[in-house]
């Protein structure tokens, strides 16, 4: 007749377990990571007229890659309807 000794072990495991996680709890309530403290952030300052010099290199960076995913776009259709072309007429 076989004991019950693993029935008995995986009982102490789990109520170790459970303390285990008990105690993870406690150290979290306390960790120096809580919301009461808020961070605030400092930007630097910038003239009017260094800001509309940065927001028109960005709109131009904008453009730029704006142009290039078309002309790839345009490129991957007209590869796939020569691919379609070519098949329906083999």
């Amino acid at each position: 007749m076989s004991g019950a000794g693993h029935m008995l072990h995986a009982i102490k495991s789990l109520k170790f377990n459970r303390d285990q996680l008990k105690n993870r709890r406690s150290k979290n309530r306390h960790s120096s990571s809580s919301t009461d403290t808020i961070t605030k952030v400092e930007f630097k300052k910038v003239s009017p007229e260094e800001l509309q010099k940065i927001k028109s290199e960005i709109r131009a960076q904008a453009k730029k890659s704006k142009r290039k995913e078309l002309i790839l776009s345009l490129g991957i259709i007209c590869v796939l309807i020569a691919i379609a072309v070519w098949m329906y007429t083999v």
